[in-house]
């Protein structure tokens, strides 16, 4: 029997831990395809004129999928050369389209990927499902951006409160968070696919950004990254516990957090954070 084979549609979940498409594909003993794809879309401009995607979120993002791409060559099975182990397929255009053309190609059986919930994504979500369905892939979708699961929730997504304190009132008295996902320990070799390159900003319009000698952090896309502030703000320097004293100060590097740039991405779980 020909082994299945499951694509990974990455987004905004550019990371290897907590990732449940990625997890479900491993317990299915499924051959993983992970892909990214550049949608231009994205690098365009707004109704009003302004650019979706200035230089330094760009930046950002390009090293984010860089990292994850380390991520998975990472896990290649212990028998297995770099060039014959797990990666990261990427491409750039349009999901929709990409993603079915890969499919005929490579004979995937199904497509995972996490769930979005605003209208741009929803549009590609719908067109990508209605596109897949006619030539008999299936797909399947998780949600896992949020520190509580959408299902966990004690009230319907048309009633949640206005207010932050109300909410979490509502949330800590009546729901829990689910555990973790396991990071895999190896991955299985891609089939035959050119796994392709990643564009520089300047292949998406961007000029490389100016960066002020005043900040006091400098951000760097990926998991890695994201698992290394991590590490800092809540072990090596222990500032979790001072965090209601500082956190509307305006200078330093530490008065905050400053971990949303990788939560944004999902080079960070929230349910990893707090696990962790």
């Amino acid at each position: 029997m020909n082994q299945k084979l499951i694509l990974i549609w990455y987004r905004n979940d550019l990371r290897i831990h907590d990732h449940e498409p990625l997890h479900q594909a491993v317990q299915e003993k499924a051959q993983i395809i992970p892909l990214y794809c550049f949608d231009d879309r994205q690098f365009g401009t707004t109704s009003f004129g302004f650019p979706k995607t200035g230089a330094f979120r760009a930046q950002f993002l390009l090293e984010s999928v860089a990292d994850l791409r380390n991520s998975l060559r990472s896990l290649n099975a212990a028998d297995l050369g770099k060039s014959l182990g797990s990666n990261l397929v990427v491409r750039r255009g349009l999901p929709e389209q990409i993603i079915p053309s890969l499919a005929k190609e490579l004979r995937i059986s199904a497509v995972y990927y996490h769930r979005e919930v605003t209208s741009e994504e929803l549009a590609v979500e719908s067109a990508l499902k209605k596109a897949l369905s006619q030539i008999g892939v299936k797909v399947k979708s998780f949600w896992g951006s949020t520190l509580f699961h959408i299902n966990e929730l004690p009230f319907g997504i048309r009633h949640i409160p206005e207010v932050f304190t109300q909410f979490r009132k509502q949330l800590e008295k009546s729901s829990t968070v689910y555990p973790t996902f396991p990071t895999p320990k190896t991955l299985p070799p891609l089939p035959k696919v050119d796994v392709g390159e990643l564009p520089k900003l300047a292949d998406l319009g961007l000029e490389a950004p100016v960066r002020d000698q005043r900040a006091v952090l400098q951000f760097k896309g990926g998991e890695a990254a994201g698992l290394a502030r991590l590490d800092h703000y809540f072990w090596e320097k222990d500032f979790l516990k001072g965090y209601k004293q500082t956190r509307n100060g305006m200078l330093g590097a530490d008065y905050s957090s400053k971990f949303s740039p990788w939560l944004a991405l999902g080079c960070l779980s929230p349910r990893y954070m707090k696990s962790g």
